[in-house]
């Protein structure tokens, strides 16, 4: 049977399991109907652009963008070794973002360009449902890069929900705290950089609505932190690829009395299940999962089995068995 037999419905039905740039190699320019029938498609569209051709990229740009970008409701963009310059070929060839008028999701990755990174940024403005924004594995080389500007002009985003940080900035390691408010933000991935732990109330006080939070704590010990309860957060994942003192956790988890899930990730660190139990009898009431991941270098030569089979037992107790979930627990020789 022919494509072209097909009801209006049903083709519609088979386009949803195309994403837009397929739709757009395999379909459009047919004939008129194809073409119709693809404009009713992208009322609701994703653009992903990653691994395309540098030819397939420049005539969507050209070509359809001027007509279908009012439709877009998602659109990935990537600097990487199979796409280079794409941003900022993208950049170049719209005028504006105000012409992706239904634009949700916007993410970017590998952006190595910091006037780029903030032309972005001025151009979210313009995008009024703008509700996630991703930047993932950018890495800023630039000798002037101001981290306050990028967070306010993150911060000021007014429908921003989710949030992605994946931005590196050459000779910094810690986060910048915004000082703008955003009453919108309710989930927050921090990557690629450090937080301090007496920078997690700046964070709270100017993103008062957070309820999930994924960071890099540098340590768990901190002179300057003052310790404030953080009612809204419900969701919390810790991540660390050197010791951060994780044994002093309770100094952060002491104010999150309505955490439901917490995600441990340790490189360096060992926390075993007894102290766990306690501090989350004593600080996390509210908790229903705990999932943990692991590593520790032991020396070669040092009863390694034994040590790991005490670890293990430390995590069989009912209270644990209940919480617990184990992602991953290596164990490295030196």
């Amino acid at each position: 049977m022919s494509l072209e037999l097909l009801p209006n419905e049903i083709l519609l039905d088979i386009f949803e399991y195309f994403n837009g740039i397929d739709l757009l190699r395999a379909f459009y320019g047919l004939n008129n109907r194809f073409n119709m029938v693809l404009h009713g498609r992208f009322s609701n569209c994703s653009i992903d652009f990653h691994s395309i051709s540098k030819y397939d990229f420049d005539t969507i740009c050209q070509s359809h963008f001027p007509t279908m970008s009012k439709y877009i409701s998602t659109l990935h963009l990537f600097d990487n070794e199979e796409t280079p310059k794409q941003i900022k070929l993208f950049l170049s060839s719209i005028s504006s973002f105000n012409q992706f008028i239904q634009l949700k999701y916007l993410s970017l990755s590998n952006i190595r360009s910091y006037s780029i990174l903030i032309r972005i940024l001025e151009e979210c403005h313009h995008l009024p449902y703008l509700t996630h924004l991703n930047f993932y594995n950018c890495y800023l080389q630039d000798n002037h890069v101001d981290f306050q500007i990028i967070m306010n002009h993150i911060w000021s985003l007014s429908k921003l929900t989710y949030c992605t940080m994946g931005i590196a900035i050459q000779g910094e390691c810690m986060l910048c705290t915004p000082a703008i408010t955003s009453t919108s933000l309710t989930h927050l991935i921090i990557d690629r950089i450090q937080v301090e732990l007496n920078q997690i109330n700046r964070l709270f006080e100017f993103t008062p609505k957070l309820q999930y939070l994924s960071l890099s704590v540098r340590s768990f010990i901190d002179n300057n932190y003052q310790p404030i309860s953080l009612p809204s957060l419900t969701d919390l994942s810790i991540h660390s690829i050197i010791t951060c003192n994780a044994l002093n956790m309770t100094n952060l988890l002491q104010n999150t009395p309505n955490l439901h899930r917490l995600n441990i990730n340790l490189s360096c660190e060992i926390v075993d299940g007894t102290h766990l139990e306690q501090i989350i009898r004593n600080n996390l009431p509210e908790l229903e999962i705990l999932q943990l991941k692991m590593k520790m270098i032991l020396p070669l030569g040092q009863h390694i089995q034994n040590r790991v089979d005490v670890l293990l037992n430390s995590f069989q107790s009912s209270f644990c068995n209940k919480l617990v979930i184990f992602n991953a627990l290596h164990v490295m020789i030196e």
